[in-house]
């Protein structure tokens, strides 16, 4: 008997065609950097406005000065500072301006103009007799 042909070797079955890959999706556009915050407007600082503006000069003006000056008296309130004044109140000699001392207004009193500091103790020593205070400090406009 012719033998049995043999059964045809069964197909492979196809390999499944693999899922195309996905279209890389893209990629997203960069979010724009958030426009920084300005920065608020610091608050206007209260301009001063001196009681006494004929005796008044700013500090900035002040240390521009050459030599140097007897500091009468200083403090927190210009009413300090325009008592002094007030006792001898037609001496044009007499200015006064202000600072900041731990965050607050300072006010300065100082009297006179000197080339040096010696022309300046000997002027110390003769002040009026309204003006005198225990120890005027000497000191140059640079130093305020």
């Amino acid at each position: 008997e012719p033998e049995p042909e043999p059964e045809p070797e069964p197909e492979p079955e196809p390999e499944p065609e693999p899922e195309p890959e996905p279209e890389p999706e893209p990629e997203p556009e960069p979010e724009p950097e958030p426009e920084p915050e300005p920065e608020p407007e610091p608050e206007p600082e209260a301009t001063f406005t001196p009681k006494m503006a004929e005796r008044f000069v700013a500090l900035e003006r002040l240390q521009k000065s050459q030599g140097w000056t007897l500091q009468l008296v200083a403090g927190r309130l210009e009413q300090t500072v325009l008592n002094v004044i007030g006792r001898l109140p037609g001496d044009p000699k007499m200015r006064y301006t202000v600072g900041e001392r731990d965050g607050k207004p300072w006010f300065m009193l100082v009297y006179g103009t000197y080339a040096s500091k010696n022309e300046a103790k000997s002027a110390a020593a003769t002040l009026p007799d309204a003006l005198k205070v225990d120890r005027p400090w000497i000191r140059s406009f640079e130093s305020f």
